[in-house]
């Protein structure tokens, strides 16, 4: 269980590094959106 745990947390982490970019870029751009709305 607890193994089991640790490579999902690696895994998202993996996930998260190589995303985080991109997801930081959409978030910025909706808030700018909703500011000009």
């Amino acid at each position: 269980m607890l193994i089991q745990l640790e490579e999902t947390e690696r895994s998202f982490d993996t996930f998260w590094a190589r995303h985080e970019k991109r997801l930081t870029q959409c978030l910025q751009l909706r808030r700018f959106e909703e500011s000009f709305r």
